[in-house]
């Protein structure tokens, strides 16, 4: 007779780990496997934090069932590194984890150094419209019998499982292609923005920004030099934390100055859309944060986010403010920088505190003096009398819609009575 315990209360992960380890050095007759149709029960005779009910008495043979891989899924469907491995094997695996690895180099290379068959990998892939084929986001490589490779595109990540008779010679083979295989610093700089995988959750995507490294003081007032020299000793910093402010009328160059800062700071920067600021201390989020510690994050038009608490979003400005000076900025050491346009002396007053502000800076339109420099640098051969921004210098040419008189909407009048219809297309 057997008690059978269901899941509450207690990581699903930690269940597998105690039954493969009873399983397999206890010897014990009452570890009983049951399923659901939405996740697979394991099953054991204590632990006062799960569920008691009664089942049949399990009988141990000596002979070794065949292995049933669905009990390597958890009820996500993803597969489960260790189960799997043991699961193939009979051994409970040890793990080396290796991150920032060239996932697509990586996964090529592993299949051809080992002549991998299909009946080796295991791929989840998604699939959509604008895709010419489908995209894997997760891999599982059978290597060997003593070596299970598991690959997750959105993460960069690669955990390397192996049994404790592994030969030394074939696991440091493995683990050199692997490391062979971390991504390099390129000249070329690339920001990421945050998407969601085919199940929901976060990820990046690296998108290549314009280069815009060197010296920038051409293209700004000459009290930029002396804010710009301590922004990016602070954000280097490993440890350091807090916000970083920019704001300034549209077009004066805030943008610009963020292609510079990607440019020239070695860390990861993460774009991150200003309505998501309310889900920053949401479970799912925080462990996307934490798997991108010591990052950047970039909020434009944060007019919404900083506003005061008394009539703009609590949450959002309380997520922030955690975020740059609190137990969140502790554990993460995650910088902010935050652009908008409108006045400071509408911006939560909580964000200027001392400790919290890494920087704030102002962005105007150049002086007359610094507009012709730049003007003639770009072998303009016009002359202003007024300062003007970057937008106006770098566009000269372009039609200014902004002062445009109104236009004529194109439609079609319905009666005399109603409004023209817009065509939304």
């Amino acid at each position: 007779m057997v008690h059978r315990w269901q899941r509450r209360n207690v990581q699903f992960s930690i269940c597998e780990r105690i039954i493969e380890f009873l399983t397999l050095y206890t010897g014990k007759a009452d570890v009983l496997l049951s399923f659901s149709r939405e996740y697979i029960h394991r099953v054991f005779p204590f632990n006062s934090l799960l569920l008691y009910s009664y089942s049949k008495p399990l009988t141990m043979t000596k002979q070794k069932p065949e292995p049933n891989y669905l009990h390597a899924l958890n009820k996500s469907s993803y597969v489960h590194g260790t189960t799997f491995h043991y699961l193939r094997t009979g051994k409970i695996p040890s793990m080396r984890a290796f991150y920032r690895i060239d996932i697509h180099k990586v996964y090529n290379r592993l299949i051809k150094e080992y002549g991998l068959t299909p009946d080796k990998v295991i791929t989840s892939e998604t699939y959509t419209p604008t895709m010419s084929r489908n995209r894997i986001y997760s891999a599982y490589l059978v290597v060997s019998d003593k070596i299970t490779i598991a690959i997750y595109m959105s993460r960069q990540e690669v955990e390397l499982f192996y049994s404790h008779d592994v030969d030394l010679k074939d696991l440091e083979q493995t683990e050199s292609i692997i490391i062979d295989c971390v991504r390099k610093a390129t000249a070329e700089k690339k920001i990421n923005l945050i998407t969601t995988d085919s199940s929901g959750n976060l990820e990046t995507r690296e998108f290549a920004v314009e280069n815009l490294s060197g010296d920038i003081s051409t293209l700004y007032n000459d009290d930029f030099a002396e804010f710009n020299e301590s922004i990016i000793k602070n954000i280097s910093d490993k440890k350091s934390q807090g916000i970083v402010l920019l704001h300034g009328i549209p077009g004066s160059g805030k943008s610009s100055y963020l292609r510079y800062l990607v440019g020239e700071v070695q860390k990861s920067f993460i774009y991150l859309p200003s309505n998501m600021a309310d889900n920053l201390s949401q479970p799912s989020f925080l462990n996307f944060l934490t798997r991108h510690s010591n990052s950047v994050l970039i909020i434009e038009d944060a007019e919404d986010v900083l506003i005061q608490r008394r009539s703009g979003s609590r949450s959002a400005v309380a997520n922030l403010l955690n975020l740059s000076d609190g137990l969140l900025a502790d554990c993460l050491h995650i910088q902010v920088i935050a652009t908008f346009n409108t006045e400071i002396a509408k911006i939560d007053s909580a964000f200027l505190r001392k400790g919290r502000i890494l920087g704030r800076y102002c962005f105007q339109p150049l002086s007359v003096e610094k507009s012709n420099a730049l003007l003639k640098q770009l072998n303009s051969s016009y002359i202003t009398n007024t300062p003007m921004t970057l937008a106006d210098i770098f566009n000269r040419k372009d039609p200014d819609f902004s002062k445009m008189q109104s236009i004529k909407e194109v439609g079609f009048v319905l009666n005399d009575q109603q409004e023209p219809y817009i065509n939304p297309f």
